[in-house]
């Protein structure tokens, strides 16, 4: 395999681990460096890949009797990592 290859592997199983970077890369015999150099490198390939559509989003106006109330919406992402959004009408 080459190192390419490897790094990628090492960027996969570390997401996977729950390990703080330093404590994976101390198990693993790699620098934080040069993980964090393929981390970087990784990612960079991973959102130049997936990025194909953007959906339209359509906001609208709420509900009189809901004016009031501030809008939340959660977005999961396919990471897990969730994305809340808090919105209150000026007043």
């Amino acid at each position: 395999m080459d190192k390419h290859t490897i790094m990628k592997k090492h960027v996969k199983n570390w997401q996977k681990s729950g390990k703080s970077i330093r404590a994976y890369c101390r198990e693993n015999d790699i620098t934080v460096d040069s993980f964090s150099n393929w981390r970087y490198k990784y990612a960079k390939e991973t959102v130049n890949h997936r990025i194909k559509t953007i959906l339209p989003v359509k906001i609208e106006e709420p509900e009189p009797e809901f004016s009031q109330s501030p809008l939340e919406v959660s977005i999961q992402i396919e990471n897990n990592s969730v994305i809340n959004i808090r919105i209150r009408k000026p007043q």
